[in-house]
């Protein structure tokens, strides 16, 4: 029998790593969720550990494989992972210096802006934006329960708004393969979208109406010249255009709703309505109903042969067979059981 490619097993390591890493950090949230403090630690350095050995054999797989095309099942892997990490942990496991390219963030939001035909998401007389950022003290403050929500060490630098274009892009990945984008899904992109943007102003001191573009210019356009799209913009713009483009109306109808949230009431500030809003939209909630989504995605995929390998059995062979090869190995047959 021949040895295998050195790509071959580098797949199966990278599949394992990418399920173990996304295992450990919902596992690590689900903990959180249940507030049990006694585990959490341990496993948020379990989290801490799959992130910095995921990071590193990804750089290692890609100067030594730089032309190799992934599998689809290890693409959407990927997918679910890079979005369970920027999502829980706000860092991006693929590029160079761990945050996604905010320059690139803003172009394309730049390109969605010009397909619609607008400047802005945001009328003149629909919103003031805000000229300068919130006070010093509510900004730390904000900054600092934005940080509280994981008890890993590791927390980077990204923000939701990159999070969301994640969510987009794991969506249309999935979409594509099943054919289903469900109005729950709808109401937990709209909620993406105020929370991103809650984000932008409330802990990043964001002015003006630049992080309203970003976080709320998505949904069906024509693409018009498919050079200046790319791959993933035409992705996500399928996604909208399902079912002859009525889950692009539907979707435009709720984005508006969320948009009109926004709005500054009469009599009222700005910094004041924006902490209304994330009493009125509760981070858990809204964490919960995503997490269900990222649950799902992760849960609907074969787990990786080594991880099947640990315990003892393979799909699609006998149990004594795999206890032969693993004994074969050196390993006893007690240590899988």
């Amino acid at each position: 029998m021949a040895a295998p490619a050195l790509l071959d097993v580098d797949l199966l390591i990278f599949d394992y790593l990418l399920w173990y890493c996304t295992n450990s950090l919902l596992t690590e949230r689900r903990l959180r969720a249940e507030d049990s403090r006694g585990e959490i630690a341990d496993v948020a350095r379990n989290g801490d550990n799959a992130i910095k050995l995921l990071i590193s054999f990804h750089r290692a797989f890609t100067r030594q494989h730089p032309h190799s095309l992934l599998p689809e099942t290890l693409s959407l892997r990927l997918r679910i992972c890079r979005f369970a990490v920027i999502f829980l942990r706000r860092i991006d496991v693929t590029s160079h210096d761990f945050v996604p390219d905010r320059n690139e963030r803003r172009k394309r939001t730049l390109r969605w802006l010009r397909r619609r035909g607008i400047s802005s998401v945001l009328g003149n007389d629909f919103f003031v934006s805000p000229a300068t950022p919130f006070s010093q003290s509510l900004l730390r403050k904000n900054s600092e329960a934005l940080r509280q929500r994981t008890s890993g060490s590791i927390f980077g630098g990204a923000a939701l708004c990159d999070a969301l274009w994640e969510f987009l892009l794991l969506t249309a990945h999935i979409a594509a393969r099943d054919g289903e984008v469900t109005d729950a899904w709808m109401m937990n992109a709209v909620d993406f979208m105020i929370q991103a943007a809650l984000e932008e102003y409330r802990c990043h001191g964001r002015t003006g109406a630049d992080a309203m573009n970003e976080c709320f210019a998505v949904g069906f356009t024509p693409l018009g010249d498919l050079a200046d799209q790319t791959t993933q913009e035409i992705a996500v713009n399928d996604l909208f255009a399902a079912q002859d483009g009525a889950i692009g109306e539907e979707f435009e109808a709720q984005r508006n709703e969320g948009l009109l949230e926004m709005v500054v009431p009469p009599g009222a500030s700005l910094e004041g309505h924006f902490e209304s809003l994330a009493v009125q939209y509760p981070w858990k909630e809204f964490e919960d109903g995503i997490i269900n989504c990222l649950v799902a995605a992760f849960q609907s995929q074969p787990r990786p042969v080594l991880a099947q390998l640990e315990q003892g059995r393979l799909e699609g062979f006998d149990t004594g067979d795999v206890h032969a090869v693993l004994a074969g190995a050196g390993v006893p047959v007690e240590e899988w059981q």
